[in-house]
């Protein structure tokens, strides 16, 4: 991956898995229902892991899938 000086305000990666996408979604769905510690939306096949609002700040980031 190669760096510039650029100031990148939406830092982008990428992750090939070796899962259908109905697979991952239908993992990250189990996941939204056993654990509290990360929000997890879902909305059609866009995923968005968020810190619990209680303890967000302002700089809090989110991830979306």
């Amino acid at each position: 991956m190669k760096i510039s000086n650029e100031i990148v305000l939406r830092p982008r990666f990428s992750l090939s898995l070796n899962k259908s996408s109905k697979q991952v979604l239908e993992a990250f769905e189990s996941a939204k229902n056993n654990q509290d510690t990360i929000r997890i939306n879902i909305l059609d096949v866009h995923v968005f892991l968020k810190i619990p609002t209680v303890q967000q700040h302002f700089w809090t980031p989110q991830l979306h899938l």
